[in-house]
């Protein structure tokens, strides 16, 4: 080894500082140092997925890519034809493929078709509560909230709106 590299490598090892104490790893999230899912969802939440006050909402009722679905159509990241067709892409005809109608936005998907209006209706008339007052994609992803009732008929209810999504 030349002197060069010795005096590097030196260099080095000068800087690294021993402990007589073992290894372990520390969360930083909790004053404890201790992990907990908690506090990496609200770091998620907060530092990663927070986006116009808008947070990630799981429930536990149904399969992950549909609570990413819902995430995602909450920030409105969804390909829609109307979207794809604003970023440039080609798409002939951008109108719904079910109705023929209104142009495939994320609110003519979920909400405003002709055939998901009498699903959404079905639906109410099913579970005997009100349609939403708030005919748009942030009202019926917060219909389970505004029923009324305990906290297990609203996840139930949600995982029935999620479902139908």
């Amino acid at each position: 080894m030349e002197e060069t590299q010795w005096n590097e490598l030196c260099s080095v090892f000068s800087l690294v500082s021993l402990s007589l104490y073992p290894d372990r790893l520390g969360w930083t999230l909790e004053p404890l140092d201790e992990f907990s899912v908690s506090s990496a969802h609200s770091f998620i939440d907060v530092g990663y997925l927070k986006c116009a006050d808008i947070a990630k909402r799981w429930n536990s009722w149904v399969p992950i890519k549909l609570n990413v679905l819902m995430w995602r159509t909450r920030l409105g990241r969804i390909p829609t034809r109307e979207s794809l067709s604003a970023r440039g892409m080609e798409i002939d005809p951008i109108l719904c493929p079910v109705c023929h109608y209104n142009l495939e936005s994320i609110y003519n998907i979920f909400i405003n078709c002709p055939l998901l209006k009498k699903i959404w209706g079905r639906i109410a008339s099913w579970w005997s509560f009100d349609f939403p007052v708030e005919l748009t994609v942030k009202g019926f992803i917060s219909w389970a909230n505004s029923i009324g009732r305990s906290s297990s008929v609203c996840e139930a209810f949600d995982a029935v709106i999620i479902t139908t999504f």
